[in-house]
């Protein structure tokens, strides 16, 4: 059945490369390994993510260097895998300088926000 999750219908261009998620079984959510691309606005350190619980979309602010390159635009040269041994999120990217992220995600301290409160970014047109 679908499951027709809060914020699905998120006004504006929203960019999603679906396929590379890892679940996170202690806070029940679902984590993509790209940053929130809205209107062609990237998000500077936001991160989309279902919510199972919930049945929603939220974002989770991650914190990025400023020159961060990966997970600009679509994921499609990154893998994550959730690794319950060491409570760890691994993050391979082979795009851009290439690189192994690692993150140790608390849901306790996470922001975690519904993306229904996300200001979606006006569409820019060509003059």
């Amino acid at each position: 059945a679908p499951l027709n999750p809060a914020g699905m219908n998120l006004a504006g261009r929203w960019d999603m490369f679906l396929r590379e998620v890892a679940y996170l079984p202690e806070s029940d959510l679902f984590l993509w390994c790209f940053r929130l691309n809205v209107n062609g606005k990237l998000a500077p350190d936001l991160f989309p993510a279902y919510d199972a619980a919930k049945n929603r979309w939220v974002t989770i602010k991650l914190p990025m260097p400023a020159d961060a390159k990966p997970f600009d635009r679509s994921a499609v040269c990154t893998s994550i895998h959730w690794d319950a041994k060491r409570g760890l999120v691994w993050v391979g990217d082979a795009s851009w300088d290439g690189a192994v992220w690692v993150l140790r995600f608390d849901p306790k301290t996470a922001e975690i926000k519904p993306l229904t409160e996300y200001a979606i970014p006006p569409v820019e047109t060509k003059k």
